[in-house]
């Protein structure tokens, strides 16, 4: 018997809980080996996300903006990129490190608004940026990592690995290395789910190597396996991963000591299990498993039978019994006769959990199979929308949406909608039809969560039979990017892969009309967010507007940072906001040359905007409280009536505070 460790490496969507490793677990230990299970992609975002942490990269970043102003120039894209990083890392605010701990709560409460929780994500999003400036020019967010490395290739997994200088997970693993050497595990099993994982699970890898830990280390999962087929069995990492787990089912293929040590199926019920996970941590409690049809075929996409939806029901009712109050997010698009037989499972059995689906395109639901989904717990339902595409018409199709959405929130159910677009069988010109159906009858539906584009994949139907669904040239396989996954093609439409995202940019736009549709950091936590309007998630202090005949004194909004730079920083923001390291091309300029600037950012609305000299000095009078009449005693009488429209302005909007005297402890 061997002593083994089970390890969830980041970077992961921290709201779906990581139950196959769990279960990995489980069936090692039913084989009588000692098992040791971590799930590091929760313990990454304690770690990134603690507020001495962020207090520590804040200072250094103000340190690194001050020397970059007293310097005479900005001589690379490089530099000018660090200065804006820097920048907007200095902008969100000093106390961005207090407010991370009430984000993360916002996000866990199942309570929480759309509004609250797409704060919350965005104040925990900053924070993330936050910290990882010591990798510059690596960024980390919410379930992702972006290094000046692709995880496409396994020789830039490679040089990722050992790029101490952009890598951020070397000082997150230096603990677990320690760990690791203390108790001196016969293997460390490193299970992947998503491509995002690779890049720090190699990086442990290799610092455990280096420390002569003598555990072999396997890499297994979902994603393991299919590097190992992208590979052809092939170990490319073999200095610092002894397994590269290759078989037909999900555990199979992972050996220590060259002993298989799973041979059985993974059909056993009574396996599936949470145990050992941290469940309190997990984001959008209760937590959420995600659960797909089947577990064993990545490339599963039919409509299920009644053998795989007995299956769906079986692991559901084993992973509750570990956690009753655990809710399901259904991944597999299904049809609403395969719903309604998961739904007639749970009504025979007496088992009525919170669930939500993804709900197959072109098809119906009746108003008799959506009272059946709300009775046995159903809580949202997903639909799944590629333009008209699987209806006979556009007209039936109008009509069939419409009906569907209307049965399902007449149930009880909330109905979310996600789009695809560019799917080979559907004509790119139709959607200006769809997207003008859609805000026609955007109170029909709760929220529009996400907007994709088609990807086709090697393995799934649209590869191996690529005439049957439109697709009439498939890209050719670049020899350094052996870990692609995703392939160019021209559709049947002469629509080439490529121009999918610049077509798309306009249908975006048309379709985010109201807030919290199409979030830009989308979680699986998203699809339980339907809930009304609310609070702010984190500004919650209101006016105390003085009595009459009292004076007003006013105070800068704790949500609004100010600050003076040497550079044209509205440039700086057009420049690289939307650039991505790794995945977008750097720039085609010239550095920019200084020019004074005052930026004015709210961090209540996540917004930056650029004023002028006048305008900041009232701000900085406003820093500390300040009595309405002394202000504007101390700017000419000329100026009086437009300085008194800015700060009516101010107050209305909440940039400024206003109080009564006696409630402010006004400065000497």
């Amino acid at each position: 018997m061997f002593s083994l460790q089970v390890i969830v490496p980041p970077q992961a969507d921290p709201s779906s809980v990581p139950y196959r490793a769990s279960t990995l677990a489980k069936r090692l230990r039913a084989l009588h080996h000692t098992v040791r299970l971590d799930d590091d992609n929760q313990h990454a975002y304690d770690f990134f996300l603690d507020p001495k942490r962020l207090t520590a990269c804040r200072l250094e970043a103000e340190r690194t903006l001050n020397q970059m102003e007293e310097g005479s120039r900005l001589s690379t894209l490089r530099e000018e990129y660090l200065y804006y990083r820097t920048g907007r890392a200095l902008l969100y605010g000093a106390n961005l490190p207090k407010q991370v701990e009430h984000a993360w709560s916002v996000l866990q409460n199942r309570g929480s608004s759309v509004a609250q929780r797409e704060e919350a994500k965005r104040i925990v999003q900053h924070a993330l940026e936050v910290a990882g400036l010591s990798a510059f020019p690596s960024l980390i967010s919410l379930h992702d990592l972006n290094l000046p490395y692709s995880s496409e290739s396994s020789e830039q997994c490679r040089r990722a690995a050992v790029d101490d200088a952009v890598n951020p997970y070397v000082p997150f693993w230096r603990e677990r290395v320690g760990q690791i050497k203390s108790d001196r595990p016969d293997a460390v099993i490193l299970w992947i789910e998503v491509d995002q994982q690779v890049i720090p699970s190699l990086t442990l890898a290799r610092m455990l190597k280096e420390a002569a830990v003598s555990a072999e280390i396997v890499l297994a999962g979902p994603f393991a396996q299919f590097i190992s087929r992208a590979l052809g069995g092939s170990n490319p990492w073999k200095e610092w991963i002894d397994t590269l787990a290759c078989g037909p089912g999900l555990f199979s293929g992972i050996t220590v000591q060259e002993q298989p040590l799973l041979a059985e199926g993974t059909d056993s019920p009574d396996l599936w299990t949470l145990e050992g996970l941290p469940l309190d941590r997990y984001l959008g409690q209760p937590p959420v498993a995600v659960l797909p049809l089947v577990e064993d075929d990545p490339f599963f996409d039919g409509k299920g039978d009644k053998e795989t939806i007995a299956g769906l029901y079986q692991r559901m009712r084993a992973l509750s019994q570990r956690k009753p109050t655990l809710r399901f997010y259904l991944s597999t698009p299904l049809i609403p006769e395969w719903l309604c037989e998961l739904a007639r499972l749970m009504e025979a059995d007496g088992f009525r959990p919170a669930w939500g689906s993804l709900v197959s395109y072109g098809t119906w639901l009746s108003a008799e199979q959506a009272a059946q989904l709300a009775a046995a717990g159903c809580e949202f339902l997903h639909f799944e929308l590629k333009g008209f595409l699987g209806y006979p018409d556009q007209h039936t199709a109008k009509q069939q949406m419409t009906d569907s959405w209307r049965n399902a929130r007449a149930a009880g159910c909330s109905v979310l909608l996600s789009v695809v677009f560019g799917h080979p069988l559907s004509d790119p010109r139709d959607f200006e039809a769809f997207v003008s159906f859609l805000n026609e009858h955007q109170f029909a539906y709760d929220r529009l969560v996400r907007f994709q584009l088609f990807r086709l994949t090697p393995g799934s139907r649209f590869w191996n039979d690529p005439a049957a669904y439109g697709i009439v040239e498939i890209g050719e396989a670049e020899r350094e990017r052996d870990l692609k996954r995703h392939f160019p093609f021209v559709s049947r439409y002469g629509v080439n892969s490529a121009d999918l995202y610049p077509l798309a940019a306009d249908f975006i736009a048309g379709l985010k009309r109201r807030a919290g549709d199409l979030p830009t950091t989308a979680l699986k936590l998203d699809d339980w967010a339907f809930r009304g309007e609310g609070r702010s998630a984190v500004s919650q202090q209101a006016n105390q507007l003085p009595d009459e005949g009292g004076e007003a004194v006013l105070q800068l909004s704790p949500d609004v940072e100010a600050r003076r730079f040497s550079y044209p920083f509205g440039t700086l923001e057009q420049r690289w906001r939307t650039f991505l390291i790794g995945q977008t091309p750097w720039p085609e300029a010239e550095p920019l040359q200084q020019s004074l600037t005052y930026v004015v950012y709210r961090n209540d609305r996540g917004k930056m905007s650029v004023v002028n000299s006048a305008v900041f000095n009232v701000i900085e009078l406003c820093r500390q409280p300040v009595k309405e009449a002394e202000l504007l005693a101390k700017f000419p009488a000329r100026q009086a009536e437009s300085l008194r429209s800015l700060l009516r302005k101010w107050k209305k909007e909440g940039m400024v505070r206003v109080y009564a005297e006696s409630a402010a402890a006004l400065s000497d």
